[in-house]
């Protein structure tokens, strides 16, 4: 990681800018500069397009309720393999709205590689108590925190995920930007396709979605005045109560029932859908919430983000391209910024840019 010592790039002039001061960050709904409210923390900005790059996120499976045999990690790496499955396959919604444009790849993959670790030792086989699953990750490694984190017992709980911070709605959410998030998944045996079904709808989770039901502790909202209203899931006028039915074995192709095939939806299926809103959400948090701090280093894409008119950050953001000041412009940074290591902050011949934070290149 690098603090910036920023520059200001010019077509032929390289200037040197004061240096940066304190940050101010408010990523909260407390923020009401119009450029966070208007633009930065609203749902449209983030959903992908033909420049944005493929986010991998880096994850641990931490078994305590199996043994440690060749055939258990084939099952736990075949599950990470159906997972992405759906994440990069992104299937038509069994109940379409009309006017949405459907997005075929969420541009959201997860990477475990071999970090598949067993606790046999750890007297917690049964345990659904993740802070001491976490602790007992902390004790065998503490760079395994560096990774978002899945922990399998066989206790009696059921599967549940934190949700990242800032939360924009009612729900408890992880404390802080810096907070280590998990996904608990009760598991009694070899890892199977429905192991897989449950990690991917907590892995949303992670990722800022909340539940399309209401029989649930966290559904999506159906306010439609609200900036977090998903239309393009439940459509428009649909009043107080948007959500669909849910259940797990309930068909979503039914006549009779509003089940969808929503990853978000709770019922098994092997075409699972995400809304282009639900992924833009997906990648809002990437950017401005805790998740992102899981994402693979020096991830970018090399078209820069452009402003073209006057914006002041005072939030704290994690960009994956650089930034072009347009002539004009001026971008004036009273947060943090995170770059990536191969991207760069530049300005054209009467852009201006003013640090009075902080911008830091690599994660």
């Amino acid at each position: 990681m690098k603090l910036f010592p920023l520059s200001v790039f010019l077509p032929f002039l390289l200037l040197p800018s004061p240096p940066p001061g304190n940050p101010v960050c408010n990523n909260t709904l407390s923020n009401t500069n119009p450029d966070y409210t208007g633009k930065y923390r609203r749902i449209e900005t983030y959903i992908p397009d033909d420049n944005t790059p493929v986010k991998i996120i880096e994850v641990n499976f931490n078994v305590f309720s199996l043994p440690d045999t060749k055939e258990n990690r084939e099952a736990f790496k075949k599950v990470i393999e159906w997972v992405n499955s759906w994440y990069i396959n992104n299937a038509k919604p069994s109940d379409p709205i009309a006017g949405v444009k459907e997005l075929k790849d969420t541009k959201i993959r997860f990477e475990l590689k071999d970090r598949i670790y067993f606790y046999p030792a750890a007297g917690l086989s049964k345990s659904c108590d993740v802070p001491s699953m976490r602790a007992a990750v902390k004790k065998a490694d503490p760079s395994r925190l560096d990774q978002l984190n899945v922990y399998f017992s066989s206790g009696t709980c059921t599967q549940h995920a934190e949700t990242p911070y800032p939360s924009f709605d009612t729900y408890a959410s992880a404390p802080s930007l810096t907070s280590h998030m998990f996904a608990y998944i009760p598991i009694r045996e070899a890892p199977i396709y429905a192991t897989a079904q449950c990690l991917a709808h907590e892995f949303g989770h992670t990722l800022d979605l909340m539940h399309t039901y209401q029989a649930s502790c966290c559904p999506e909202t159906c306010d439609e005045k609200s900036p977090e209203y998903l239309d393009d899931v439940f459509g428009k006028n649909k009043g107080l109560n948007c959500w669909h039915q849910a259940d797990w074995s309930c068909d979503p192709r039914g006549k009779s029932n509003t089940c969808t095939n929503n990853m978000m939806g709770g019922a098994a299926v092997v075409d699972y859908y995400f809304s282009p809103k639900q992924i833009g959400k997906m990648h809002r948090a990437l950017s401005i919430k805790t998740v992102r701090r899981y994402v693979k280093a020096n991830t970018f894409s090399p078209v820069p983000r452009e402003i073209s008119k006057n914006e002041t950050w005072d939030f704290d953001i994690r960009l994956y391209s650089g930034l072009l000041v347009k002539k004009g412009a001026t971008l004036t940074i009273k947060g943090i910024v995170q770059l990536p290591d191969s991207c760069s902050i530049k300005t054209e011949e009467g852009g201006k840019l003013v640090v009075e934070g902080k911008v830091i290149i690599g994660s």
